[in-house]
């Protein structure tokens, strides 16, 4: 499912100050169907903000938002309708875990959309089975679970709504660099085995290169480059560096090895498994020239 932004404003109103502060400038985007795009940029750059607009949880103050086609837009009140093919796990999801068991947990969604109990137990098992848990954390409490534990029923949660598109705001925040890898890899096959959309909002720059096909780069709320990995790590890092954010280690690594020689490595992608065979072999055939 495509899902894309027209001229997206967003202002936000302090009552304590009685301010308006434009969030968002401008933006507009489309987001493939079936594509994994990643969010970067500064804290404070509109990410989050970004991400409720994409959901229809708040409605631009000017602009619009359609997903294969359609128009996301206010109920017959005037309040944001929160669009149902789009699912969006907030950041530090574990805190929003209430029920008892991680079965209530996962079944509290589609109980209020009047499932069937039977429905709701068959999903269970397969989407607690999708973010690489075991059917016997089913009847355990959330609260007990360790952090990725946590994080991963809070993304399962969201899954057994059956979104075309899930947006993730920094879902692997303060974890382990094994746990981040694991929920990333279980999203990732998630959106290989349906063809969804994934949106990830993240500053981890070496897990953008593993999994985006594309980039979206966000500055003081308005919207930089969409462009694929490779060509913006590559050839805009003076402009992501004035921005504050960093590069990935393995476009660092082919950058400093084209400084050392003088040769730019032809790689298919800035995944490690594509980078680093080809670093190897022009280090192997330099090493020979030495000798």
């Amino acid at each position: 499912m495509e899902l894309a932004l027209e001229h997206i404003q967003y202002d936000y109103y302090s009552p304590a100050t009685r301010e308006v502060k434009q969030v968002l400038t401008d933006i507009s985007c489309t987001i493939p169907s079936g594509a994994w795009v990643s969010i970067i940029g500064q804290t404070g750059s509109g990410k989050s903000t970004l991400a409720k607009v994409m959901q229809g949880l708040l409605w631009p103050t000017v602009g619009q938002n359609t997903t294969d086609g359609k128009l996301i837009k206010p109920n017959k009140k005037g309040k944001p309708t929160i669009s149902p093919d789009v699912g969006l796990v907030f950041q530090y999801p574990e805190h929003q875990l209430f029920e008892t068991t991680v079965l209530k947990e996962l079944a509290f969604g589609p109980r209020n959309r009047g499932w069937h109990k039977d429905a709701i137990v068959n999903k269970a098992q397969q989407v607690i089975d999708l973010v690489g848990l075991d059917a016997s954390y089913l009847e355990k409490s959330p609260l007990h679970l360790s952090g990725g534990e946590k994080r991963r029923v809070a993304i399962a949660s969201v899954l057994m709504l059956e979104p075309k598109i899930l947006i993730l705001d920094e879902p692997t925040a303060g974890l382990d660099p094994l746990g981040r890898q694991s929920i990333l890899q279980n999203i990732e096959e998630w959106r290989r085995q349906g063809n969804h959309t994934v949106i990830l909002i993240t500053h981890q720059m070496n897990d953008v290169v593993e999994y985006a096909d594309e980039v979206i780069v966000l500055h003081k709320g308005k919207l930089q480059f969409q462009m694929n990995p490779m060509s913006l790590f590559l050839d805009k890092r003076e402009e992501l560096q004035s921005m504050g954010l960093d590069i990935p280690d393995t476009a660092k690594l082919l950058l400093t090895i084209e400084k050392v020689t003088g040769q730019r490595i032809q790689v298919a992608s800035l995944k490690e498994l594509d980078v680093m065979p080809q670093v190897l072999t022009l280090l192997k055939g330099r090493r020979y020239q030495y000798d």
